[in-house]
């Protein structure tokens, strides 16, 4: 087949495969999906000498980048290899973000509908680590407790600093 020249199955054309001098298309036009069947399925690059996805029977869907897979399917979900980028991340209620690799998570962030919570499970402190800590109302015009590095611990009433550490001790 020449360039443009097109092999057409169905009988108004559902189905196209053809070379268009730029880009090689299977184009399907007609009802239904474009099924591809197969035990398991190997994308390759054009020379056959990189993997960019796979797709195992009731097993993994794997994707590579440069031939080295960075993302999979699993039973329990999906595991990733390398960082991930996200624009947003969203959980339900009770759901929780977790960190650490013991059976109790040694981290976990979460809400249960009413209260939103910062669990340490884990050996060690919780450190919240910053040059200047503020807490403030969730409208984020209020300071309820400042502490600032070599400096004072303040404490606020209604948005008023009523109690504060010194170099001198309190006042």
């Amino acid at each position: 087949f020449a360039d443009n020249a097109k092999a057409t199955f169905g009988a108004a054309a559902d189905l196209e495969i053809y070379h268009d001098a730029s880009h090689s298309r299977i184009v399907d036009a007609g009802t239904g999906s474009l099924a591809i069947q197969s035990n398991s399925l190997e994308v390759l690059n054009a020379a056959g000498t990189q993997t960019q996805a796979t797709f195992v029977e009731a097993g993994a869907v794997e994707l590579y980048h440069n031939n080295s897979k960075k993302f999979e399917t699993t039973a329990t979900g999906i595991a990733v290899t390398g960082s991930i980028a996200l624009d947003g991340l969203h959980l339900d209620d009770n759901e929780k973000l977790t960190f650490g690799d013991s059976i109790t998570p040694d981290l976990e962030l979460f809400h249960d509908t009413q209260n939103s919570y910062i669990r340490d499970n884990g050996t060690g402190d919780l450190k919240l680590m910053a040059s200047q800590v503020q807490i403030v109302n969730a409208a984020n015009d209020e300071l309820m407790a400042q502490f600032t590095q070599d400096g004072a611990v303040t404490l606020f009433h209604n948005n008023v600093a009523k109690f504060a550490t010194d170099a001198d001790g309190v006042n």
